[in-house]
């Protein structure tokens, strides 16, 4: 995996991002090719409390994430996982 880095952003591994699902931390997540916080796509930001109230898993929602994001090579085929470089 790539080092990336923008501003106060660092991307993070499947696993990482998990652990921050597990304590409740926000995170983002876009699809592997393309720029997080450019000016054409945006991350999506996570907040694992909303997916706690109607009973999603981590797994879960990465599975509908990449069925409706990453479908294509142009986007990548697998979601990608960005966290503020305090909450890593």
């Amino acid at each position: 995996m790539n080092q990336l880095r923008f501003g106060s952003f660092i991307r993070v591994d499947k696993r990482q991002a998990q652990k921050l699902w597990d304590k409740g931390k926000t995170f983002f997540v876009c699809a592997s090719n393309l720029i997080p916080f450019g000016g054409w796509h945006h991350a999506a930001e996570i907040d694992p409390k909303r997916y706690a109230d109607e009973n999603w898993t981590f797994h879960q929602m990465v599975a509908n994430f990449e069925a409706y994001n990453c479908t294509e090579r142009e986007t990548g085929y697998y979601a990608a996982f960005y966290a503020r470089e305090e909450a890593k």
